[in-house]
């Protein structure tokens, strides 16, 4: 909030319609903007990061990420890659998971890959059951 003093006015113009120059006027009381700024919600300015320019996301930015996620995996799994378990959809990552990327990414895969084997395995032997019967 230091860094970026600006970001922390235009939130409290925007979230709280408080001007936050008040303070200096004595029409905002400095303990109620302390618990107001710690308040603001994450899509705030200020819980954006140093950079004007910062990855983030809502928490409904982060929902739908997720949710696509899942869809893809499941566009994926009614393919004929998907059947073989072959070609698995890399997933969206949000912006903490694209700082590490490289160990996220590579443990998705593998836990999906995994499952997706296992998945393949009890497919194959639901058929084997299935065509001897």
């Amino acid at each position: 909030m230091r860094a970026h003093p600006e970001a922390l006015e235009a939130d409290f113009q925007e979230f709280y319609g408080l001007d936050l120059s008040g303070i200096y006027r004595g029409e905002l009381d400095l303990f109620r903007a302390a618990r107001l700024a710690e308040k603001l919600p994450p899509g705030a300015r200020v819980r954006r990061g140093d950079s004007i320019n910062a990855v983030w996301m809502t928490y409904e930015e982060q929902i739908l990420t997720l949710a696509l996620n899942v869809l893809r995996v499941i566009a994926w799994q009614n393919t004929k890659a998907g059947h073989e378990g072959k070609d698995f959809p890399e997933p969206l990552l949000l912006p903490e998971q694209a700082e590490k990327r490289g160990e996220v990414a590579q443990a998705n895969t593998a836990k999906a890959k995994a499952l997706a084997a296992r998945l393949e395995a009890r497919r194959r032997a639901a058929a084997g059951e299935e065509g001897d019967g």
